[in-house]
């Protein structure tokens, strides 16, 4: 990852971490809703030339450290998630990671505090 850098905003309702490459934004991973047990995936979002090469598992993997060391919750998804979201959390869920948890709004996934190390798994093979 040669000439990529994360940079952190701290927003009013949460945080930001985009991923650049030079002057452009290569992913991104928004986080607000803090609650007094989680903080919310608003939005993650990778270019479609950087997928499958672990970027937005990274960005889950800082978000989530932030999220627990500065917040003091975890990282939790939203209720409505995109079908690459809902991949990725019940992932997490059967590796013992995150737990499913209710709320007035609908199901959603949480991780703990302190956060994993690593929320990379195995990946699947594709078939030509």
């Amino acid at each position: 990852m040669a000439g990529r850098r994360y940079v952190t905003q701290l927003l009013k309702d949460g945080f930001r971490i985009t991923l650049m490459e030079g002057n452009a934004s290569v992913a991104s991973i928004g986080v607000g809703d803090i609650g007094p047990r989680d903080m919310k995936v608003r939005q993650i979002n990778v270019v479609p030339g950087a997928q499958r090469q672990r970027i937005g598992t990274g960005l889950y993997e800082r978000a989530a450290k932030i999220a627990c060391k500065e917040y003091g919750v975890p990282l939790a998804s939203d209720t409505d998630r995109s079908a690459k979201a809902e991949a990725f959390w019940k992932k997490q869920e059967a590796k013992g990671r995150a737990e499913r948890r209710e709320s007035r709004h609908g199901e959603y996934y949480a991780l703990s505090c302190p956060a994993p190390r690593s929320l990379a798994g195995a990946r699947r093979r594709r078939h030509a």
